[in-house]
């Protein structure tokens, strides 16, 4: 029989077929594990929360250190988001403390945070230095509810 590409691949395919056959069997199960995990709701973490008012209060008392806008700081919580979730600490979008404060915001205060809560704060505003007055006044509010 002679040696070709067709033959190899044959041959390959009966050393590999039951192999790769139990290898999708264990990703299957595996992604059917992981997608009921990810159902379950877990609370709020109490260490997030701490986190997030120590980093706010740092950040308030000296925000030059921290960020140059509200923008550059609504982005700086939603990385702090992202380790926690990656942690476990939290499940999803809206256990974040940018989800619960844009919230807290409509509720209170019916400023729309559909575009993040650093652009209704700038936009209820008459400048940049009030909006960060402003933002560290709402978020101490918002940090003792929470």
């Amino acid at each position: 029989m002679a040696c070709t590409k067709d033959s190899i691949y044959q041959g390959a395919a009966r050393d590999v077929g039951p192999r790769l056959s139990q290898l999708l069997q264990l990703v299957a199960i595996l992604e059917a594990r992981t997608a009921v995990i990810r159902r379950v709701v877990l609370p709020i973490s109490d260490r997030y929360k701490a986190a997030c008012a120590n980093y706010v209060r740092q950040a308030s008392e000296r925000p030059g250190m921290f960020f140059r806008s509200l923008d550059d700081f609504e982005s700086q919580m939603h990385g702090h988001a992202v380790a926690f979730i990656e942690f476990g600490d939290i499940s999803g979008s809206t256990d974040r403390f940018n989800s619960q404060f844009g919230n807290w915001l409509y509720q209170n205060f019916q400023l729309s945070c559909c575009s993040g809560w650093a652009y209704a704060i700038n936009r209820s505003t008459e400048s940049e230095d009030h909006a960060e007055a402003k933002f560290f006044e709402l978020v101490e509010e918002f940090l003792e509810q929470w």
